[in-house]
């Protein structure tokens, strides 16, 4: 009874029997080792190797966990910062004019400058002529010599508009039409110059209505010749303001037309090209719109140019239409192909 009773809190004889057996104590060693536990540190963790001692690494660990989970880097003291989202109302109760965008400063006004970087000046061209329509839809500048009739006054030449085509109507058999056309080249200084008089007295079908005519030469042959002899004129300024020259005649023209020369306007030094009109989609109008087989001699100062036409040629296997009359005239103006291979070659690949 006594041994039953004893003093409070003390183990039964059979209970430290117990806790001494053997096979108990190896368990319990087991567990702590697999804890993480020296047997004996009761709830304390190992220390690891590396570790300041066996307490503060647990501590170091378990903070390190708790770090991790609230979002922040071990060691970083404090809660994680926390947004602060005003309210809708406080933002509607600020004036209008804290909510309003800063005004940007007032600049003055920029004077356009005299740029003819990309400045077209074609000669002898007719009022909707592809070429400089080109240069215009492309953002550069272009002003086309047109016909002046003897209603027409003379103007003086307008101011290069980037993105507009405009007209001047010269009549370049006047003098002083001559002395204006020149003298507006030398202020305004285009980058190209393109010519194209009119060849209706240099072609070879001249061979065949000469014996219609009185003395047997066509009517307009010397007009022609000093117009031709202008156009050199005007492509020798060019070069020496160090601009590109580029002049367009058809392939078929002699000078005279029943003779063996050539009409050339740059300087026969420079080479020359020809193109088939129905390489580039020139087609006669009407009902058929066969494809022309009308050829273009191209001279120019660029290579760039020469070597973008050198292949449009003639590729065969298609039926040709003749061109004459309607389709002669309709095969002055260029077709949308061969102007935009002219831009690209010489505003975009230009040597």
């Amino acid at each position: 009874m006594a041994l039953a009773r004893g003093r409070k809190g003390a183990r039964p004889a059979a209970e430290k029997m117990q806790a001494r057996d053997p096979s108990r104590m190896a368990k319990r060693h087991c567990a702590a080792l697999a804890a993480g536990r020296l047997p004996g540190q009761a709830g304390t963790p190992r220390a690891v190797e590396g570790s300041k001692g066996g307490a503060h690494g647990a501590r170091t660990a378990r903070r390190a966990a708790a770090a991790k989970t609230l979002g922040r880097r071990p060691g970083q003291g404090g809660a994680p910062k926390k947004t602060r989202r005003r309210p809708a109302a406080a933002i509607l109760k600020r004036p209008a004019a804290a909510l309003s965008l800063k005004r940007p400063a007032v600049l003055a006004p920029v004077q356009p400058r005299r740029s003819t970087s990309k400045l077209l000046l074609e000669a002898c061209a007719y009022p909707a002529s592809a070429l400089s329509h080109e240069w215009a839809v492309q953002g550069s500048a272009a002003v086309r010599i047109v016909f002046r009739d003897e209603d027409t006054e003379l103007a003086d030449g307008p101011e290069p508009v980037p993105g507009r085509a405009l007209d001047w109507p010269l009549d370049l058999d006047q003098r002083a039409d001559k002395m204006k056309l020149r003298a507006y080249a030398d202020k305004w200084k285009p980058k190209d110059l393109w010519t194209s008089p009119d060849c209706t007295t240099r072609t070879s079908l001249q061979n065949i209505n000469k014996h219609r005519y009185q003395d047997g030469r066509p009517p307009g042959e010397e007009a022609a010749k000093k117009l031709l002899g202008f156009c050199r004129a005007l492509h020798k300024d060019q070069r020496a303001r160090g601009g590109r020259s580029h002049h367009e005649q058809s392939a078929t023209s002699h000078e005279p037309f029943d003779g063996p020369g050539r009409p050339w306007a740059i300087s026969k030094r420079y080479k020359s090209v020809k193109v088939s009109g129905c390489a580039v989609g020139l087609r006669e109008p009407g009902g058929q719109q066969r494809l022309l087989s009308k050829e273009w001699q191209i001279e120019s100062t660029s290579a760039s140019l020469l070597r973008a036409l050198e292949p449009l040629k003639c590729p065969g296997g298609h039926a040709h239409g003749q061109a004459l009359g309607q389709a002669a005239r309709h095969s002055a103006s260029y077709p949308r192909a061969f102007v935009c291979i002219v831009y690209q070659a010489l505003l975009h690949r230009a040597v």
